[in-house]
């Protein structure tokens, strides 16, 4: 009896919800519908013109997958170049290099949970009037929640380890360590503000049930665009493209003033520039989160949520592995610059008869490279510093500015 009372005052309370978030042009009509017909029920009427599938839809999904796939492959290949530098050639883990796994782990769960978001059940993907309330089954709701409260701190956490590459580069710029701490500080306090907000407006009503999760999902302050969560998620756009650009500035601004030869200014510039990248997508994942919100408009369709959500995971997929790039880039060149040498000294070697010995800067930089020369537990001791050891800036060259 009392389970039964609970699952009345549950189901009521989410048809209540549901009809002002999903059904805002089906009010009259919602009242003659009994409970067993919602679950047939298309999220939203369909757009002039258009004819709802609600049998065979269209699927829109592919996007997410291409990234996905593209992106996670990528990232573990650059990943395990800087591993492998780390470890056999500079056999120095700092601080930094543990950043980065928690930074890669982050990336790779946020793009996992999208794209399985996208492809299992039947409602992202989809356009709102080919999805019905019943398509919104548990798995789904609950992957919606995880994916809206975890996004925020998932991002921080990518972008740690581009904060710590900076901090390690540039430390002996007092100002660059500053600087880096109040990024990280006001970037943390919002991204777990919003997350625990998240939890608190959007997390179930009432028990664990479907019912209760698609309840708050649905609720007004989740669901509806002038809502707090809708709201949130516009200034989270904002603060990503900030701390982008603070990203972005930070490095560039103190490269220019160091004392370097051009060609490796440029290379250290280039390194630092692909963050641009991370802007633009952050610029156009803020564009694809305003598409969902039309206040003025009484044509819920407009929105088409699971739909423009596809274009946000992709665009977001291709953020986050840039952010994981970036610090890779540098042991990649490493590792580079380590393999041609030593298939240059081959090939001469093999088809020539002699061995170049007059090339004293590839000499130097093959002992320098040469994995056995040390013991695991001893450095280079030319690369005493992070930033010697990942860019090949001099010390003095960040002393001098300091």
């Amino acid at each position: 009896m009392f389970l039964k009372k609970r699952f009345k005052l549950n189901f009521s309370y989410c048809t209540s919800t549901i009809k002002s978030f999903f059904f805002r042009i089906y009010t009259m009509a919602v009242a003659e519908i009994p409970p067993s017909a919602y679950g047939n029920m298309p999220l939203s009427e369909p757009p002039p013109g258009v004819v709802p599938d609600l049998i065979h839809p269209q699927w829109h999904g592919q996007g997410v997958v291409i990234a996905a796939a593209i992106g996670i492959p990528l990232m573990l290949i650059m990943a395990a170049t800087r591993i492998y530098s780390k470890c056999y050639l500079s056999r120095k883990w700092v601080l930094d290099d543990s950043s980065f796994i928690i930074s890669l782990v982050s990336a790779i769960s946020l793009i996992s949970l999208q794209v399985a978001l996208v492809c299992e059940g039947r409602a992202y993907g989809y356009h709102f009037w080919d999805v019905t309330i019943g398509d919104l089954t548990k798995p789904v709701l609950l992957r919606s929640l995880v994916l809206a409260v975890g996004t925020g701190p998932l991002i921080w956490l990518i972008k740690l380890s581009l904060f710590s590459l900076i901090y390690n580069v540039f430390h002996p710029l007092a100002y660059i360590r500053i600087l880096v701490v109040i990024g990280l500080a006001l970037s943390a306090a919002w991204y777990i503000t919003s997350a625990v907000v998240t939890v608190r407006f959007c997390g179930p009503h009432g028990g664990t049930d479907r019912l209760s999760y698609l309840a708050g999902l649905a609720s007004s302050a989740c669901g509806d665009t002038s809502g707090i969560i809708p709201i949130s998620s516009i200034i989270t756009g904002i603060v990503n493209i900030i701390v982008d650009i603070y990203l972005l500035i930070i490095p560039l601004a103190a490269i220019s003033h160091l004392n370097l030869a051009r060609k490796r200014k440029i290379g250290v510039f280039f390194i630092f520039l692909t963050g641009a990248g991370a802007c633009v997508m952050s610029i156009l994942m803020l564009y694809y989160r305003t598409l969902q919100f039309h206040h003025s408009d009484p044509y819920f369709w407009k929105h088409d949520t699971t739909y423009h959500n596809v274009s946000l995971f992709t665009v977001s997929t291709i953020e986050y592995t840039v952010g994981v790039i970036i610090p890779c880039m540098a042991p990649s060149a490493k590792i580079w610059n380590h393999a041609s040498t030593h298939l240059m000294s081959y090939v001469r070697t093999r088809f020539k008869g002699f061995r170049s010995m007059d090339d004293s800067n590839s000499m130097s930089h093959e002992r320098e490279m040469k994995p056995m020369a040390r013991g695991p537990e001893q450095p280079s001791p030319e690369m005493d510093t992070i930033d010697e050891m990942l860019l090949h800036i001099p010390s003095a060259a960040l002393r001098s500015q300091n």
